[in-house]
């Protein structure tokens, strides 16, 4: 499952392939969220690792996710979106597909 969100956190568009679970589907926007601090999830939770202070107040935070599959969308420095990728059979492709979308998308201009 794929979402892509604006710089706000609104969705602007969601796929889904149909045997997809309905935790992919969450994820996914969750992890885009994640994605609008600035930092892939997967990078956010490195950056947090070991600081369990910190890591507390993220995962309190209902829309923030600590996994691989989340991108920021960074056009002139700025912040515009991001995408969230979940499903994959591994968290770490959930990644490699968001940054593969991103690829895509800039490449379009």
């Amino acid at each position: 499952a794929v979402t892509v969100v604006d710089r706000c956190g609104v969705m602007k568009a969601f796929v889904a392939m149909d045997q997809s679970t309905v935790v992919a589907h969450n994820l996914c926007k969750h992890k885009a969220y994640t994605a609008l601090l600035g930092l892939s999830s997967q990078h956010l939770a490195d950056a947090l690792h070991g600081n369990q202070q910190a890591m507390m107040t993220f995962a309190s935070e209902p829309n923030i996710v600590l996994l691989a599959g989340g991108v920021p969308v960074v056009v002139d420095n700025q912040i515009v979106g991001a995408i969230g990728v979940g499903g994959a059979p591994r968290v770490e492709q959930d990644e490699q597909l968001a940054n593969s979308a991103l690829d895509q998308m800039l490449s379009m201009g």
